[in-house]
């Protein structure tokens, strides 16, 4: 970018290598990103729900949207979840101990 360090460096990267190293690292983050979502299934999490009708969205303790399987709960409640799979969001259901 004009007026940071980097233009001053010897040797610039060509924008087409930057372009294609960008994708690449996208491509890495999506992977990871879908790779830990599946991990965290038939986990426990602490949830925030963050939207409203028609469609309950929540955030986890881990930073993970969810959607709420329960779309009573309105904005701002907080619960103990299930986290089973969804696309494109896991789905979070009130948990129920066993005991």
């Amino acid at each position: 970018r004009p007026g940071t360090a980097a233009e001053r460096l010897p040797d610039r990267v060509a924008p087409s290598q930057i372009a294609e190293r960008a994708a690449e690292l996208r491509e890495v983050s999506a992977r990871k990103a879908a790779e830990y979502r599946a991990a965290r299934v038939g986990g426990i999490a602490d949830v925030v729900v963050v939207t409203g009708a028609p469609r309950r969205e929540g955030i986890t303790g881990d930073h993970l949207t969810v959607r709420a399987a329960d779309v009573s709960l309105p904005r701002g409640s907080r619960f103990l979840a299930t986290l089973g799979a969804g696309v494109p969001h896991l789905v979070a259901r009130p948990f129920v101990s066993a005991a």
